[in-house]
């Protein structure tokens, strides 16, 4: 989940940090871990020490950081800042797991098929620009025009752009920014916006991701003694669910998620005073359910990318040999 040095080092303090906290007040924590550390781990110090005085400022030089999302949420818990951050570190490990191994996936698939698509692209340029015009012109000389599916193709509108291409760039550059934005937003735990839910695939994994979300942070923040209302209520808003999510809306007085299994048992787990114990459990349950829908995901996308592919990839070797078949005909 961490991408860069930098970040590989504010992992390693958080993880001291977390262990200093079991036995030690958090100045007195940061202090140890400061005098124990070379000066090249004064920057992370300096932001975990900010985290617990409430006076947080974004780093860009951290790289993704994942803590931004502990800063909004730890003000709520004044009193259990050292749980709420061991309990956080925690998270983060278990579910650095999870998407590192398998979202990763995704990732590599993309940039392999942006990879194949580069050179489908290139070869569709030097065809366009260097073996079309020859042919174009042979078939001139005998008042004759190229197939409409090679000038569609390699000269479009007649302007001499290459429709192939330019209809691969853009899907591939889409797809791109589609698994570069939820990548980030990923890394740095932050919630996924919902407007693609209605996406296939991409909004399945939105959906099921900010699901986890609620549930963990509203574990860590029942975990620090806040009340099921208030946890309900900070853990919502930090991953992005809907506006009308409260304990007073599982409770079934406003608000209907039968749509959403997990949080229609957790209404009734909350009716049958379970609701701490099915927090827990849906917690626990829900790292093996993403894990599930990423492979999922994962191989469907490989399917729906590789046949866009091949249909635009034989559409390009068509165009290219009709000049040749008709030839014949034409002298």
């Amino acid at each position: 989940m961490f991408a860069s040095k930098t970040t590989e080092h504010l992992a390693f303090m958080s993880r001291q940090l977390a262990h200093l906290l079991a036995s030690n007040e958090a100045e007195a924590a940061l202090q140890r871990l400061a005098d124990a550390s070379p000066e090249r781990y004064e920057k992370e110090i300096g932001y975990l020490r900010r985290l617990f005085t409430n006076t947080e400022t974004p780093e860009r030089a951290l790289g993704p950081n994942p803590y931004r999302m502990l800063a909004k949420l730890m003000p709520a818990v004044p009193e259990s800042k050292n749980d709420f951050f061991r309990g956080f570190v925690d998270y983060l490990r278990q579910s650095r797991v999870v998407f590192e191994t398998y979202w990763a996936g995704v990732v590599g698939l993309t940039w392999y098929l942006a990879a194949l698509s580069l050179v489908v692209i290139v070869i569709t340029l030097i065809f366009g620009l260097s073996v079309v015009p020859s042919f174009e012109g042979m078939f001139a000389e005998h008042y004759e025009q190229l197939p409409a599916l090679t000038q569609t193709v390699f000269k479009f509108g007649g302007s001499g752009f290459p429709l192939v291409g330019i209809l691969l760039a853009l899907i591939v550059a889409l797809v791109v920014w589609f698994v570069a934005m939820f990548h980030r937003r990923i890394q740095q735990i932050e919630p996924l916006p919902r407007w693609p839910s209605w996406v296939p695939m991409i909004g399945r994994v939105a959906e099921y991701y900010n699901l986890g979300l609620f549930l963990n942070f509203c574990r860590l923040l029942m975990d620090c003694k806040l009340t099921p209302g208030q946890a309900v209520t900070l853990a919502a808003k930090a991953s992005n669910q809907p506006d009308t999510l409260s304990i007073d809306s599982l409770h079934g007085e406003t608000g209907d998620f039968s749509d959403l299994p997990i949080l229609a048992e957790l209404a009734i787990a909350e009716k049958l005073g379970n609701f701490r114990a099915e927090i827990n459990h849906q917690c626990e349950e829900h790292i093996g359910k993403m894990s599930l829908i990423l492979i999922q995901v994962r191989d469907q996308f490989s399917l729906v990318l590789k046949l866009l592919l091949y249909v635009f990839v034989g559409t390009l070797v068509v165009a290219m040999y009709l000049p040749i078949f008709k030839m014949g005909s034409v002298i």
